[in-house]
């Protein structure tokens, strides 16, 4: 199921509004009030603004990275913005209570709050534990990664049952999911042999990376004899090889965080507890720096160096980083390559600057894992080849944590929270979790849920939509219109008075994708409805229809439309499969 975005259009949606069949509007009697309509229909009134429960996940360990599970909510302070909070939910989670209560509807609420608060639905949908394992084919050497996976087989024999569910994805050239999320240890077991025979551009990159250096070793040393084999123009041609090194790199290094965006983005609206491991030899934060720092010192030229900063990504991390946390996603980074002394075969043989730059080299691709991890509550795995007992301490995080609720006033906008957890009392351990919180409001996260409703079945259904599609029509040599309709009862949307009228406003969100994983974005239109106050009992029994289409190149889709009411703040999701063209 390949997630590259590559045959997917959507027209400008043409909107058609099926009339009600209502009767002709009466005439107000003589001497009546102007006005005496109410707000009517609609579900109930989600109210954003009101005080409710935010969570944060908190993982306590000591020492050796095994987890604590003495502590008591007076041991921590939560603070938001710089501001503690009191708070008012608390609970430890185990891999024994997982177990124990699968089958239970929730798992929070066992200590209930000082003060009257609405919890959140994060807290009920804690009972999943989401885990992608994601295996970057083009950043890893075979050998390391076939090492590591042989341990992950491990990991999910212990750790795949019930409320767990894994998905296996890759990166070979895009992002692709080798096996959709599921509990049956076997399906994710066959899905990750079947990564170990792919060769990507690592090897290859990195064999460059040598021949580099050794180029600079042999440049330096005729430079130093005064060899007549040397000239200054050769100086010149090896920057300019730095150069192209860096820039490939930069491309490389791009896709590769398109695809890490990608397959978080998938299970944005996926419910529960979200992680995705990551393994891979590393990624460049600068790409070509320890080539332009050892340019830099073999030749005594310190403003090279300074070449490097135009292709630095701290900001594409950052973003990424971000990103994940507004998902609710911990990265687990996994540094294939274990515990090296320098980057490169050829290391053993080069100048101390070599060596210096090319250890500065190695720092630069495994801080990005570090990184990642940090930055969104998970753990990084590098500098070891314990890579048994770094998974052992993945499942523990999977299991074992505490949850922290504590009272928000939500501003019902996307808004971005620092969180900082203290332990007063207990100086030596160590605590994790995600240092930024998004406030979203219902629109974003219905959005999400039309982005993952794409990938997987998702039942949310409130409003009663119905989606349908009629037969598509040849647009041109390639392309077909593809007609669809979503319908819903009136009586679903809240309508406010107007004068003599009833008046509501739905958006509606659409996105489709092709079975070889090619993802339109989502499209947005605000539709507005209304109608006569006296036609109303007769319209609410109706069906409201707003009619769209997608051009689209042959071929197998998944449609999915959500309706959004931002009266009551409540949503509906509808998803449908279709074929178009020839196919």
């Amino acid at each position: 199921m390949k997630l590259t975005p590559k045959s997917v259009w959507l027209a400008a949606i043409l909107v058609f509004l099926t009339p009600f069949a209502t009767a002709q509007q009466s005439a107000p009697e003589e001497g009546s009030e102007k006005s005496t309509i109410q707000p009517i229909g609609g579900l109930e009134f989600v109210d954003e603004i009101d005080v409710t429960v935010a969570n944060v996940i908190v993982h306590v360990t000591d020492d050796d990275g095994s987890p604590i599970t003495t502590l008591t909510k007076d041991d921590f302070k939560v603070f938001l913005d710089g501001h503690e909070h009191k708070i008012t939910n608390f609970q430890l989670f185990t891999k024994e209570m997982y177990q124990d209560n699968v089958d239970e509807p929730r798992l929070h609420g066992l200590d209930m709050p000082d003060e009257e608060v609405t919890e959140p639905e994060e807290e009920i949908e804690l009972n999943r534990i989401n885990i992608v394992l994601y295996v970057d084919n083009e950043n890893l050497h075979p050998m390391d990664r076939n090492r590591v996976l042989n341990r992950v087989h491990d990991f999910v024999r212990d750790n795949l049952r019930p409320p767990v569910q894994m998905m296996v994805a890759s990166f070979e050239k895009y992002p692709d999911i080798i096996q959709p999320f599921t509990s049956d240890v076997g399906e994710v077991l066959s899905a990750l042999r079947s990564l170990r025979t792919y060769s990507g551009g690592f090897e290859e990159r990195e064999d460059t990376r040598d021949e580099l250096f050794d180029h600079l070793d042999r440049l330096q040393e005729e430079q130093r004899r005064g060899s007549g084999t040397f000239r200054q123009r050769d100086l010149y041609d090896a920057l300019g090889r730095v150069q192209s090194f860096a820039r490939e790199q930069f491309v490389n290094l791009s896709y590769s965080l398109d695809g890490l965006r990608t397959v978080a983005t998938s299970i944005t609206g996926v419910p529960g507890k979200k992680t995705i491991v990551y393994i891979a030899n590393g990624l460049p934060m600068t790409p070509g720096l320890d080539l332009f720092q050892a340019y830099s010192d073999m030749f005594n030229q310190p403003s090279v160096v300074n070449q490097s900063t135009m292709y630095a990504q701290t900001n594409s991390f950052r973003a990424l980083v971000s990103a994940a946390n507004a998902a609710g996603i911990s990265y687990y980074t996994i540094g294939a390559g274990g515990l090296e002394v320098t980057h490169g075969v050829g290391a053993g043989r080069r100048s101390p600057a070599a060596l210096t730059a090319s250890m500065k080299g190695r720092d630069n691709m495994l801080n990005s894992l570090r990184y990642i991890a940090e930055g969104t509550g998970g753990r990084a795995l590098v500098d070891s080849n314990d890579f048994l007992g770094g998974l052992e301490r993945v499942g523990h995080d999977m299991f074992t944590f505490y949850s922290l609720g504590y009272p928000l006033s939500r501003s019902g906008s996307d808004k971005v929270h620092k969180v900082k957890i203290e332990l007063p009392n207990h100086s030596d351990l160590e605590v994790r979790y995600r240092r930024r919180f998004v406030e979203k409001s219902m629109e974003t996260q219905t959005q999400d849920k039309v982005i993952s409703a794409l990938l997987y079945d998702v039942d949310e259904n409130p409003f009663g939509i119905q989606l349908t599609s009629d037969k598509p029509t040849q647009a041109s040599e390639e392309r077909w219109m593809q007609p669809a309709k979503v319908s819903f009862p009136l009586e679903s949307i809240a309508l406010l008075p107007e004068g003599e009228e009833y008046v509501g406003r739905v958006i509606m969100f659409l996105a489709a994708r092709d079975s070889d994983g090619g993802q339109s974005d989502i499209v947005r239109k605000e539709h507005e409805i209304r109608i006569p106050a006296a036609d109303y009992e007769v319209a609410k029994t109706q069906l409201f229809s707003i009619s769209s289409r997608l051009l689209l190149e042959s071929g197998s889709y998944r449609l999915a439309v959500a309706l959004f009411d931002p009266i009551t703040r409540q949503s509906s999701l509808k998803t449908i499969r279709t074929r178009v063209g020839k196919y």
